[in-house]
């Protein structure tokens, strides 16, 4: 939190939701939608907090029940009685609002690339298939409305940031 608060540190942008991610690929998703609205990528992994928390009665639980996916045991030996796989959260997304101005959607792009060359909390980078590494570009990352309607103060953008280190939802 501290990280991503020293990063986003702007008079002309503002955070105002943050939801951790379950198996979310970066490599996942498509082009934004035509008009440049946020929202037309592909969202990759599925959200760990329930959208109801907020109302959720004293004592019960806002976590999301994700299921882990578990090979079936291979061989002829008799199945020992093996760890169950805990679900992770791999990823943040961000949402939030940036205010037109001189340097136009370059304000966000201005605070990732803050955070990108300070991070320790988040990776930039990620595998593909054949374990090459690949960059993770801004377009994969930030989707952003780049043209509104005349008297919106603000217009809407999205970052998915993936996590240097899993969390482990308990």
């Amino acid at each position: 939190l501290a990280e991503v608060r020293g990063a986003f540190a702007s008079d002309a942008v503002w955070l105002t939701d943050f939801e951790p991610l379950h198996a979310y690929d970066p490599l996942v998703g498509g082009s934004k939608a035509p008009g440049g609205k946020a929202g037309g990528k592909a969202e990759s992994g599925s959200t760990v907090v329930k959208p109801e928390f907020i109302t959720a009665a004293y004592g019960t639980s806002s976590l999301n029940d994700i299921k882990v996916n578990v090979p079936p045991p291979q061989g002829r030996q008799p199945a020992q009685a093996a760890p169950v796989p805990q679900a992770k959260a791999n990823a943040l997304r961000l949402r939030g609002f940036w205010r037109e101005n001189s340097k136009g959607q370059d304000v966000v792009s201005e605070l990732l690339k803050n955070l990108r060359e300070k991070s320790s909390a988040f990776r930039f980078s990620t595998k593909d298939a054949k374990s090459a590494d690949i960059p993770l570009t801004d377009e994969r990352l930030l989707d952003i409305t780049v043209a509104g309607k005349p008297g919106e103060l603000g217009l809407p953008f999205v970052i998915t940031l993936p996590l240097a280190r899993e969390v482990v939802i308990k």
